[in-house]
């Protein structure tokens, strides 16, 4: 995924999804984007979808 070379602070929030730090990840996205929270979680489902 292209967008994660280009931003280190989202492949650092996808890093925290995949360590099972989910909610930390959530946070961090935020407060990048602004998001709301249903947004946030939506976006980190997508950078670290479940196994």
């Amino acid at each position: 995924m292209g967008i994660r070379e280009e931003n280190p602070e989202l492949a650092r929030i996808a890093e925290l999804a995949h360590n099972g730090q989910k909610i930390k990840a959530i946070k961090a996205y935020r407060e990048l984007t602004g998001d709301g929270l249903k947004e946030a979680k939506d976006a980190v489902e997508r950078l670290a979808p479940r196994e």
